[in-house]
């Protein structure tokens, strides 16, 4: 008799966003809200479970033509620390 195994992962991983300075100069809180909607979308996925894990890549292209990745994989919750990061890179 074969056993069967399942196994529930609650991981997303998220597309690489693109955030330019000149984006964040007319919006300063595009990514704020790009963020929030995402993770209210992945609280809708996880079911309010706290095992749940994000990974997602946010490449920020200074007034230079720079680019800087900043790269998040944790709670859902935690997403929104990655705005500000990528607001300190924009102020530097």
């Amino acid at each position: 008799m074969a056993t069967r195994l399942q196994q529930y992962g609650f991981e997303w991983f998220g597309p690489t966003l693109f955030i330019s300075a000149g984006v964040m100069l007319q919006n300063p809180n595009v990514l704020s809200v790009t963020l929030g909607l995402i993770t209210n979308y992945l609280y809708d996925l996880f079911k309010g479970s706290k095992n749940g894990n994000a990974s997602l890549n946010v490449i920020f292209q200074d007034a230079g033509g720079a680019c800087k990745e900043v790269r998040y994989s944790g709670p859902p919750e935690g997403l929104s620390a990655v705005a500000d990061i990528v607001k300190e890179l924009g102020a530097k």
